[in-house]
Order: C-alpha cells, then sequence, then structure tokens
C-alpha cells in the first residue's frame, strides 16, 4: 500500500495544470464519438470545438507558467493522435447520406502517425533528448485537420452537401501531412547525424 502510494504521488507531483488540461481533451473523446455514432452532429460539433480549445490552452498555459515537460508534451501529441484518428475512424463507419471518409485515408493517417510517434520515442529513450519540437508546418497541419472535420461535422448537421469540395480538401490534408512529414525526417536526419558527428 506504502508502495502504491508513493507511485501515485509520484505521479501526480508530476502532471501540471496544463497537463489536466489535456486529460481534459482525452476525456471528451468518448463522449465526442458517441454523440458521432448517434448522429448527434451539433452536440459532436460542440464537444470537439470544446477538445479544440483545450488544445489551444495547454499549450499557452505550459509556455505562460513554464511547465514544459517531456510528459506534458507526449500526453498532448498523444491526445491529439487519438482525437483526429478516433474521429476520422468514426467518420468511416458511420454512413448515411453524405461521403465516408476513405479508408485509404484512415490507413494512411495511422501509419503516418505511427511512424511519427516511433521517431518521437526513438529521440526521447533511445538518444535521450527531448525529441524534435513541433514545427510551424506540422502545427498548421493540425489546424488543418481539425478544421477539415469541423467543416464535415457542420456539413452533417445542416445537411450541406459537400461534393467535390470534399476531395479537394481530403487531398490538402494529405498533401500537408506528406510535407510535415518529410519536414520531420529531415531534422530528424539532421539531429542524428549532428549526434554522430558528422
Amino acid at each position: 500500500m506504502a508502495m502504491l502510494y508513493n507511485v501515485l504521488s509520484s505521479w501526480f507531483s508530476m502532471i501540471t495544470l496544463p497537463t489536466y488540461v489535456t486529460l481534459v481533451r482525452i476525456i471528451l473523446i468518448p463522449f465526442i464519438v458517441l454523440s458521432m455514432i448517434a448522429q448527434n452532429w451539433p452536440v459532436a460539433a460542440v464537444l470537439f470545438l470544446l477538445a479544440g480549445i483545450t488544445d489551444i490552452i495547454d499549450g499557452a498555459l505550459a509556455r505562460s507558467l513554464n511547465e514544459v515537460s517531456v510528459l506534458g508534451s507526449m500526453l498532448d501529441a498523444f491526445a491529439d493522435k487519438l482525437l483526429l484518428i478516433s474521429c476520422y475512424v468514426s467518420l468511416f463507419c458511420i454512413r448515411g447520406n453524405f461521403i465516408p471518409i476513405p479508408l485509404w485515408f484512415i490507413v494512411f493517417t495511422i501509419v503516418s502517425e505511427l511512424l511519427f510517434v516511433l521517431t518521437a520515442l526513438y529521440f526521447v529513450f533511445i538518444k535521450k533528448n527531448h525529441g524534435i519540437h513541433p514545427t510551424k508546418l506540422g502545427k498548421l497541419t493540425g489546424v488543418g485537420q481539425v478544421l477539415f472535420i469541423s467543416w464535415l461535422f457542420v456539413c452533417r448537421a445542416t445537411g450541406f452537401d459537400s461534393g467535390p469540395l470534399f476531395y479537394l480538401l481530403l487531398w490538402l490534408v494529405v498533401l500537408s501531412r506528406l510535407c510535415a512529414f518529410i519536414e520531420y525526417g529531415v531534422i530528424a536526419y539532421s539531429k542524428q547525424q549532428r549526434a554522430q558527428g558528422h
């Protein structure tokens, strides 16, 4: 019991205010998915918007309070990826009178996110540094995906026929993710070369 208490105390001492905000985003995810399953798109859109706001708040708090930590950064990235993938998979599974998210896009998203995560874990645990910090392009890609999902929710809530615009925005998301991944790979390679003294 004493060991459990010590472990829990150590864990909670590591959690900062920005991290609690991140945890709120994770807690919102199942409620967003349940709202999507019920096809209550207005509620799903509001909850998704709240989740997006927590993403802005936790980053701003971490910087203003100088409480940026490896745990907080990793949990924030995990929350973002879990939120996006959960929404994409739900949009793929839920059928209706609207264009579904294609399967190839789901596979592309999951594979690219796994590669991002594996690269980050490699630098944190193998190379013993803080990994690769998010770039402007990476952040812009994240914002673009949030706007894309929000737009899909609005289309479903209003019955708007997205038509060709859906595919245009979908490919823009794919292109931005590819560019962000290439940039991430270049940065990772440069860090590796510097670490080896080249």
